[in-house]
């Protein structure tokens, strides 16, 4: 905790806590979304067994259980509604719990929230049911276990099973892009239904994938 926080008793919209991470909801924050206030594009799932980073542990951890979460901006841990300028929150009167939990003097209220149970898809789209059974199976067939299996069979072959990467990668992104397009849901709004693409964790393995002009995509090496 940086000493400047040590004797405060009130929040004064520095921004700071905003910057360190963007929110996970819980059931209460329903409220907020069933009024519209945050944007299922504003939104990202973080499925379980997926590697986060952990402000409070600092440290990265794997998931217990599956997280909803306002997006970050890209390439920082800064939270979306955030507005650079005045360092203020854009909903700061409908922020979520975890936000009104979150004092910077003292982290206990912010962590008791965190330890509660968070906001699932389940929760969102219960009204859903298909649209369940589809995250369901892709939870099912697209895990964060499967891609790392074939990253490791990838490492540990010197790079000969390169084509089950490529076929798993086309295979996640098949599914995503062909169940929304079927169901009519939001392009910007993937990674709530469906989490994280496989194609933007595989940075995570030491590859990054470009899409070429005729739109096809190309794995490529960070190393080179």
């Amino acid at each position: 905790m940086p000493d400047a926080n040590k004797n405060r008793t009130e929040c004064i919209l520095c921004g700071d806590c905003c910057r360190q991470a963007s929110p996970t909801l819980h059931r209460e924050d329903l409220e907020i979304l069933s009024r519209g206030v945050i944007s299922q594009e504003r939104l990202i799932t973080l499925r379980k067994g997926e590697p986060i980073y952990s402000p409070y542990e600092e440290k990265p951890v794997y998931l217990d259980e599956e997280r909803i979460k306002i997006r970050e901006k890209p390439g920082t841990q800064e939270c979306v509604f955030l507005d650079p300028d005045t360092s203020r929150c854009g909903i700061y009167a409908d922020r979520p719990a975890q936000c009104r939990a979150q004092t910077c003097w003292d982290p206990g209220p912010a962590r008791e929230v965190a330890a509660e149970a968070g906001l699932t898809r389940r929760d969102l789209f219960r009204e859903a049911e298909m649209l369940i059974e589809l995250m369901e199976e892709h939870d099912s067939r697209c895990s964060f276990d499967k891609l790392e299996g074939v990253f490791d069979r990838l490492h540990q072959g010197g790079g000969e099973s390169i084509d089950e990467v490529i076929d798993t990668l086309a295979f996640e992104d098949h599914f995503r892009h062909f169940v929304a397009e079927r169901l009519n849901l939001p392009p910007g709004a993937l990674e709530l239904f469906f989490g994280r693409s496989f194609s933007a964790m595989v940075r995570l393995f030491g590859f990054w994938v470009e899409r070429q002009p005729d739109g096809t995509k190309v794995l490529l090496s960070l190393e080179k």
